[in-house]
Formats: structure tokens, sequence, C-alpha cells
């Protein structure tokens, strides 16, 4: 669990590789100049990281460091989390789960509500006043959303880790700043 004031650094892996969330306390032995709101060095998260190829972000935006967290929570959760025989939250859903985050933060939509799947997925979900949108991260890393427009229309379709672009269409859309997505 994170608590209150902690300070959040992230890096995203490409394709398959890992994330490194490192999760930082003020109160917790400082890093660089000594102070509690000093960034990490890289040197210093080589010593945590076992590889050794940690990018430092500076400090996490506002939406990032109240959204990460919560996705980052539900890797804590149990086999049969939800009483019916659900699998853990898997590393390729929390892994696209975060870069889903990082890719639509840009639009700057409103915090979504971020649940676990059945199955080890993890569901990202907006509302408006008259539009949802839902994306979902399955077990295995791919991705498929479900929006439904003012009218009740329903549209779903899958979407690659490589289409921040057309991601970035349905937050806009979300919000009413397209009218139209990709189907």
């Amino acid at each position: 669990m994170i608590m209150p004031g902690a300070r959040v650094w992230s890096r995203l892996g490409e394709a398959g590789s890992s994330t490194l969330t490192l999760t930082y306390l003020p109160s917790a032995r400082p890093f660089g100049r000594g102070d509690a709101h000093s960034v990490p060095t890289r040197r210093q998260l080589s010593s945590i990281s076992e590889q050794g190829n940690v990018t430092v972000f500076a400090d996490a935006s506002p939406w990032r460091a109240r959204t990460f967290p919560m996705v980052e929570q539900l890797r804590d959760l149990p086999v049969n989390w939800d009483s019916y025989g659900s699998h853990k939250i898997q590393q390729p859903a929390i892994v696209t789960a975060l870069w889903l985050l990082s890719v639509v933060e840009t639009e700057a939509p409103p915090l979504p509500q971020i649940s676990p799947v059945p199955g080890g997925g993890i569901q990202l979900e907006w509302h408006t006043p008259t539009r949802e949108l839902e994306m979902e991260a399955h077990p295995n890393g791919t991705i498929s959303y479900v929006a439904v427009d003012e009218h009740e229309e329903m549209t779903e379709g899958d979407l690659e880790r490589g289409q921040a672009d057309d991601m970035q269409l349905l937050i806009r859309w979300l919000m009413g700043r397209a009218d139209m997505f990709i189907a």
C-alpha cells in the first residue's frame, strides 16, 4: 500500500520487460543530496535494480502519482481475491495498465476507476455525463475497449500496445474533444 506523502518514480519497460516503480517515503533514509525531496540517482537505483538499467523519471505528476499506485496495489491481491477462484493479477496486465495510463495521461483525463478483472486482468474505466469508456488490460497484456456514447450506442474493439495515438483519440472522444474514434 502506498502511504500518504509517498513520492513515486516509475520506469515503464519496453514490450515484455518489467516495470520498476520505486515508492519513497520522505521519512525514510534520503537519497542524493540528503534531503527528503531529492530524486534517487541512477547509481542508487542500480543497486536496487538487478539489471542496473533503470531510467529515473522526475517526480511523478499528481495524476500519475494517484493512478500508478492504484494499479500497483492490485499486484498484491491473492489467488481467489473475489472468492470465485480468480487468478492473481498477471504481470503483463500490470505493465499494460501502467503503459495505458502513461499514454492517456497526456490528454489530462479525469482519474479512472481502476479495478481487478477475474482471470488476472485490470480494467480502467472513465465516466462523463454523456460518455463512458472502459479499457481492459488482459492477463496476457492485450488491450480491449468498450465505448458508450450519449445515445447509448456501444462500440468495442481491440488495440495493440503500439497504438498510442488511437488510445489518446479515445480519451479525446470521451472528453468531447473529438467527434469520432476508431472502430
